[in-house]
């Protein structure tokens, strides 16, 4: 059976998300490959890393989310690798972190949906010498996307709520250590939280230094916002995409959609593209791109 591409199924469950979806249940998935390789005759070695994690499901009103846990941590050495792997879901994943297992006030009330997700992707090829290495090439590519409904908490009496924005949380270390063809290393550190779960991560020392000793040294780094708001082009592209009617067919449309987007913004992932309001005036531009192609865009 023919595989589905992950960035096709990440752009898909955006799309869904952002239309319409059912908050009475969860899908919490992690998806992971590694390839490790070396040869001896052409002195050369090559490791691949590919990771994908998705949550969808319901965002209550006061803030809380189904709290949920992922975690891996290899060496991705060449000749002994070591994966350690760590899935959690409910009272599990409070209690993985370090948190306790109790109902939460937080999960009841109205809820909406909501999605957080992570895509990574790195490759590292080198060739060697007697002496050590001769060539290195590395590539790296990571992807992080939420769409998260604001909830409301306060005094129920007085009316008096503030908006509370529920809680996520992602990290990736890598460290890569060359020598020779045999001996290479590539520290990878790698976790994704919701709710009490990411709560509790977040109030270790460890954590709370790394973030801000990553928030000193992007001083100056530019950031950009994303406001999320659909059209009825992010609809079209939703439904055109999800009438296909074979895998090959939606991979296919998938690939006509990010080679005009593309076209227009280079440096704008097909996510970002179709759900924030920014890009509302070239969707509608690749929506007629798309037509004039022969598409069948307008339902």
């Amino acid at each position: 059976m023919m595989r589905i591409p992950k960035s096709v199924l990440v752009i898909v469950a955006s799309l869904g998300v952002a239309g319409c979806g059912a908050p009475d249940r969860v899908l919490f998935v992690t998806t992971t490959a590694i390839g490790i390789s070396a040869d001896a005759k052409t002195r050369s070695a090559n490791i691949g890393y590919d990771r994908y994690e998705v949550f969808v499901g319901p965002s209550y009103e006061k803030g809380g989310v189904p709290p949920v846990y992922a975690r891996i941590v290899s060496d991705l050495n060449i000749l002994n690798p070591k994966i350690i792997q760590l899935y959690a879901t409910g009272d599990a994943a409070r209690l993985a972190t370090g948190g306790e297992a109790k109902d939460e006030n937080k999960l009841k009330g109205s809820k909406r949906i909501m999605f957080f997700g992570t895509g990574t992707n790195f490759g590292l090829r080198a060739a060697f010498t007697p002496q050590g290495p001769d060539s290195i090439n590395i590539g790296y590519r990571r992807q992080e996307f939420s769409l998260i409904p604001i909830g409301k908490a306060g005094a129920e009496k007085t009316g008096d709520k503030e908006d509370v924005y529920p809680s996520v949380l992602a990290k990736l270390n890598l460290n890569v250590d060359i020598k020779t063809t045999f001996d290479n290393k590539v520290g990878l550190s790698q976790f994704f939280a919701t709710g009490d779960a990411a709560e509790t991560l977040a109030k270790k020392p460890s954590i709370q230094q790394l973030f801000a000793d990553e928030a000193a040294n992007a001083l100056g780094a530019s950031i950009v916002e994303c406001v999320v708001s659909t059209d009825e082009n992010t609809t079209k592209i939703k439904n055109w995409i999800e009438s296909s009617n074979s895998e090959e067919e939606m991979k296919e449309r998938v690939e006509k959609l990010e080679a005009e987007i593309e076209k227009i913004s280079s440096k704008v992932d097909s996510i970002e593209f179709l759900t924030c309001e920014e890009h509302a005036d070239k969707r509608s531009e690749v929506v007629n791109n798309l037509k004039a192609g022969g598409e069948d865009i307008d339902s």
